[in-house]
């Protein structure tokens, strides 16, 4: 009986996860602006102590504006991020959400883009 030995690698990725799973506006009117408040956690960095390139926060349907975004950091691989939300027209939110990515450097290679998506469901009136 002969035994070949191998060698399995797992790849794990970089992932960014956001600290909510959803974002519930509950009723608002027509260009309400609320405030939104998140942590952004980056995992399976590895050793890297990453930094922000560049953070984009957008609505996936374009029924809310997205106001001024700031990322401060709040940990080695978690930045806590502050905007507000603006509804543009009355009606269900169902299927909004914002999409944010997040470009990090890594050092000697080309930066990594990383996203995620968090759902906005509420209703709006006129």
């Amino acid at each position: 009986m002969a035994f070949t030995a191998q060698n399995t690698v797992a790849q794990v990725l970089p992932q960014l996860t956001s600290s909510v799973t959803s974002i519930d506006l509950g009723t608002v009117q027509v260009n309400d602006v609320v405030p939104v408040e998140f942590d952004l956690n980056l995992l399976n960095l590895g050793s890297i102590t990453p930094g922000i390139a560049n953070l984009q926060v957008e609505s996936k349907q374009r029924r809310v504006r997205v106001g001024d975004v700031v990322a401060l950091p709040a940990g080695t691989v978690t930045w806590e991020v502050d905007t507000t939300i603006e509804p543009l027209g009355a009606g269900a939110l169902a299927g909004e959400a914002l999409e944010v990515s997040l470009e990090v450097p890594i050092p000697l290679l080309p930066s990594i883009t990383l996203s995620t998506e968090i759902p906005v469901t509420g209703t709006v009136v006129p």
